[in-house]
């Protein structure tokens, strides 16, 4: 009879964590898999300020200093809403080096694909697998969502002074808008794209998926490189 409702008890146990635990943790990850990027509305919307704590650099990343000590990395919204939905990402696993100015992680369609610049010299500690990648600056940047590496820097004091925060930030995205509606202006008015960009309009999102394999590797070179 012990036995019996000893038996009874695990089965239930069993059971109640499959239904409570398992099931929903099974649930989330599909939907972490399936979550499809939105993307701003408008690109212009991830212009003004940016979240409190959250540095930018030249290569079109953003960094955030955590306490213990670590930089979680990730992808200015602004170049996520140029490459559009759903952008494939190759990250090297945790264990590996990086190398600030040296290419770190790959973003794109394809063959069309944009290569990164560590904004830090560093071990990668840890790598986000279901980063959120919908182009938009909110409360929710340097949180889980959407960091793409954690590294422990070799020497933070060495590779901070070359990021950018606060208005110094916004005045370079302000002014990186600009330079790259002129440059798919150009790109759209003598190349054969499906890109339509008017004198003075706003960029569209997705407005690289437009362009051919050797425009990204002339964006690349533009604005990325720096």
């Amino acid at each position: 009879m012990l036995a019996a409702a000893f038996f009874v008890t695990v089965v239930v146990a069993l059971a109640a964590y499959h239904v409570l635990i398992e099931r929903p943790r099974r649930v989330a990850s599909r939907d972490l898999q399936r979550r499809a990027p939105a993307g701003p509305a408008r690109l212009e919307d991830v212009v003004g300020p940016m979240p409190g704590g959250v540095f930018l650099q030249n290569g079109f990343t953003w960094s955030r200093v955590v306490p213990d000590g670590a930089v979680e990395v990730g992808v200015h919204p602004m170049l996520v809403g140029l490459i559009g939905d759903k952008p494939e990402l190759i990250l090297d696993d945790p264990g590996g080096r990086v190398e600030r100015g040296q290419p770190f992680m790959k973003i794109g369609h394809g063959d069309r694909a944009l290569h990164l610049r560590a904004p830090v010299t560093g071990r990668i500690t840890a790598r986000n697998h279901y980063p959120r990648t919908d182009g938009g600056w909110d409360d929710s940047h340097g949180s889980d969502e959407t960091w793409l590496y954690r590294v422990a820097p070799d020497d933070l004091a060495r590779d901070v002074p070359s990021w950018m925060i606060g208005t110094q930030a916004t005045d370079w995205t302000r002014n990186r808008y600009e330079r790259i509606r002129e440059h798919l202006q150009y790109a759209a008015a003598h190349g054969n794209t499906g890109l339509a960009l008017a004198d003075g309009g706003e960029v569209p999102f997705g407005a690289l998926k437009e362009l051919a394999p050797e425009a990204w590797l002339n964006f690349e070179e533009s604005f990325l490189t720096n």
